[in-house]
């Protein structure tokens, strides 16, 4: 009689390594969820420019001055200045501002 040693046949080590292949490329194959690094970087940079140009207007004329988010648009606009700015559509928004400055369930604003 012979003994069988404990180990795995070539067979199954081969079978193996082709089923993690296949499950390699489909991931791949999936398409990116999400923005890029680069957009948010891109997004984040721009809605932190806008915050400090809204601030510097409300020290400059010692009035109120504020950002306006549609979260759901992915729009936002500076009081004063009419230029409607995008951001990635792929981004998730979530505002957090006082109760005071939302105006319905997806426009807030955030107030210097």
């Amino acid at each position: 009689m012979r003994s069988r040693r404990a180990g795995f046949t070539l067979l199954e080590v081969v079978l193996v390594l082709v089923i993690g292949a296949i499950a390699y490329v489909a991931v791949l194959a999936l398409p990116a969820r999400g923005a890029s690094a680069a957009d948010l970087k891109a997004a984040a940079r721009t809605l932190a420019a806008s915050l400090r140009h809204a601030q510097s207007m409300a020290m400059a004329t010692r009035r109120d001055s504020a950002l306006t988010i549609d979260v759901e648009a992915r729009e936002f606009t500076v009081a004063g200045d009419s230029t409607v700015r995008q951001l990635p559509q792929a981004l998730e928004l979530k505002l957090y501002t006082a109760q005071s400055e939302v105006s319905s369930a997806r426009v807030g604003a955030i107030r210097f």
